[in-house]
């Protein structure tokens, strides 16, 4: 009998060994006094709906709207050409830091430089005019040429203003070749890319956008594209909260998904841009704490967020969208 006895104990064993032996069990019980009797299960099944509908529809629960988008500083300047011509000189690199007022690049117009020229001999002229009319009114002129006497003190008069109209326009030319030596509008970091690539010899326009500076040492914001279609509850949640727009958000960086960070609302564009990928959105401004960050924020470092729009029921949430459609 001992092959019997050892096989009987060592599958005993084996069956005490099974994860959750008392739950599997408890369920075998369950089901096998439900066997055969199907009013009973009908009855179970029915109950188990209900408690399910009943938690949906009463149990609460934060909706979230999400929105992506990136970290970038609040100050931000875009550098323009101030006036048409080529960029022949970059004094600084993508990526360095910059002071307010220093030299960024040198834009070369030669037509400026030409209009300046011209502008200067001419001022020079009616000036040797204005001397020779002067020369002319300083003479002892006799009582009866009186009517020579106004005709040169009008020419003197016609010069004078001409003058000072070429002194105008050569202040303008001076003002616009002064420009030429593009300078930074505020301290921060160049942040376009490979910029003698980009401008290096290249002709510009004036009103186009040569370089981008952000302003790294203050504060930091998050520039989050919110689907339109969400921004309904967004606005309900604002007026719920007075009309104050600093709802909560929670957000995290593409480059580490585990770390959250808080933060709260601060502005709403009053436009819908479109998206390729989201089709039509509103830009959402977040601002935040970066000293809670574990290091120095990135320049337009992705990020994905999640706006606290108060509580709404538990099947809402998970099924929203299926219960708007």
């Amino acid at each position: 009998i001992s092959d019997h006895i050892g096989a009987s104990i060592y599958n005993a064993k084996q069956y005490n060994r099974l994860f959750l032996m008392p739950l599997w069990r408890g369920l075998g019980k369950v089901f096998g006094f439900l066997e055969g009797r199907n009013g009973v299960k009908a009855a179970l099944i029915v109950l188990f709906l209900a408690g399910v509908v009943a938690a949906m529809v009463m149990v609460p629960k934060d909706y979230r709207v999400e929105g992506q988008g990136r970290m970038m500083p609040v100050v931000q300047k875009d550098v323009f050409v101030p006036w048409d011509g080529e960029v022949v000189e970059i004094m600084v690199e993508s990526g360095k830091h910059v002071d307010e007022g220093q030299l960024l690049l040198l834009i070369k117009n030669p037509d400026l430089k030409t209009q300046r020229t011209a502008a200067a001999g001419e001022l020079n002229s009616k000036a040797a005019l204005l001397r020779t009319i002067l020369n002319e009114l300083g003479r002892n002129v006799r009582a009866t040429e009186q009517n020579k006497r106004n005709e040169l003190e009008g020419q003197m008069k016609q010069t004078t203003e001409e003058m000072n109209s070429l002194e105008e326009q050569m202040a303008i030319l001076d003002e616009r070749i002064a420009s030429l030596s593009v300078k930074a509008p505020i301290s921060g970091v160049i942040a376009t890319f490979q910029l003698e690539q980009l401008l290096l010899n290249r002709p510009v326009r004036r009103g186009e956008v040569l370089l981008e500076i952000k302003h790294d040492d203050g504060e930091w914001q998050l520039e989050l594209d919110v689907e339109e279609k969400r921004m309904g509850h967004f606005l309900d949640a604002v007026t719920a909260n007075n009309n104050d727009l600093a709802l909560p958000v929670e957000f995290v960086l593409a480059t580490d998904s585990e770390a959250k960070f808080e933060g709260k609302i601060s502005r709403v564009s009053t436009r819908a841009n479109s998206s390729q990928e989201s089709g039509s959105v509103v830009m959402v401004f977040c601002e935040f704490d970066k000293n809670q960050l574990p290091r120095q924020p990135r320049i337009g470092a992705e990020v994905r967020a999640k706006i606290n729009c108060g509580q709404k029921s538990l099947g809402y949430v998970l099924f929203g969208d299926v219960v708007e459609f």
